[in-house]
């Protein structure tokens, strides 16, 4: 599990010289099994239905 999404993981690759959009790094994430904390954080199922 990682720790950046593909928003900071491209940051940082401009930061360094690097031309990537989001779309190619979320592919590469996904061929390679990773996914982001935010995604898991943002998709926890509940075990109950709210009211």
């Amino acid at each position: 599990m990682i720790k950046r999404g593909t928003r900071k993981i491209r940051t940082k690759l401009q930061e360094q010289g690097y031309t990537v959009s989001r779309r190619r790094i979320r592919r590469i994430m996904k061929e390679q099994g990773l996914v982001s904390t935010y995604t898991i954080a943002q998709y926890k199922l509940l075990e109950t239905m709210p009211k």
